[in-house]
C-alpha cells in the first residue's frame, strides 16, 4: 500500500510537470490529483525538488528495463537490428514523452538537473556499452556512445515533445500527422548516422 501511494504521488507529479511545468505546480496539485494530503506529499519527498530527481532517476530506469527487453526480442546478428532497434525505441518513444518534455525544460535552468542527468546518463552509457562490447566484436567507448544516443536519439525526441503543439498550430496538422512526420525525419537521421558509422 505505501508502495502504491508513492507511486501514485510520483505518477501525478509527472503528469503535472510535464503539462504544467515544474515552477507552475504546487504541491497541494501533486497530493490532490494522487487523492491524498499535501502533508503525506511530505511524508515521501521532503521538497518539491526531491520529486524532480526522482523522475529523472525513474527516466533511466525505464531505459535499461527497455534496453534489456529489447536485448531479448532483438539479436545483433539480425541483419535489421538497427531499424528494429530504432522501430522499438520510437515504440517505446509514447511512454518518454512527459519525462523528455520535464528533462528538456529543466535542464537549461538548473545546474542540479544537469548533474543528475549527466551522472545517470555516464553510469547507463557504461553499462550500455559494455553489454554491447560483451556480445559483439565491435569496440565502442562510453564518450562516443553517449555523444550518438544525445544528439542523434534523445535531442530530437526533446525537441519534438517540447515543440509539437507548437508545430501542430502553425501546420494545421493532426497529433497522428505529426507524430507520423517525426518518425519518418528520425529514421533519416539515425540511418545517417549509422551509415557514417560504418564508413569510418
Amino acid at each position: 500500500m505505501e508502495h502504491d501511494t508513492r507511486k501514485e504521488i510520483l505518477q501525478s507529479a509527472l503528469d503535472l510537470f510535464s503539462t504544467k511545468g515544474f515552477d507552475g505546480t504546487a504541491l497541494s496539485e501533486i497530493a490532490s490529483r494522487a487523492g491524498v494530503t499535501k502533508s503525506l506529499v511530505y511524508h515521501y519527498f521532503k521538497k518539491k525538488d526531491e520529486l524532480l530527481q526522482e523522475i529523472i532517476a525513474h527516466f533511466f530506469e525505464y531505459l535499461t528495463e527497455k534496453r534489456l527487453e529489447s536485448r531479448e526480442k532483438i539479436t545483433k546478428e539480425d541483419p535489421e537490428f538497427h531499424n528494429k532497434q530504432r522501430e522499438f525505441l520510437l515504440e517505446k518513444f509514447g511512454r518518454m514523452e512527459p519525462y523528455l518534455k520535464i528533462i528538456f525544460a529543466e535542464i537549461p535552468k538548473r545546474s542540479d538537473v544537469r548533474e543528475s542527468f549527466v551522472t545517470y546518463l555516464s553510469k547507463w552509457a557504461r553499462e550500455s556499452t559494455a553489454e554491447f562490447c560483451k556480445e559483439t566484436s565491435e569496440s565502442i567507448v562510453p564518450e562516443q556512445f553517449m555523444f550518438r544516443f544525445v544528439f542523434f536519439h534523445l535531442a530530437p525526441m526533446m525537441l519534438y515533445t517540447s515543440m509539437k503543439e507548437m508545430w501542430q498550430d502553425v501546420l494545421d496538422m493532426s497529433d497522428r500527422k505529426i507524430k507520423e512526420g517525426f518518425r519518418d525525419e528520425f529514421y533519416i537521421l539515425v540511418k545517417a548516422a549509422k551509415e557514417r558509422k560504418d564508413r569510418e
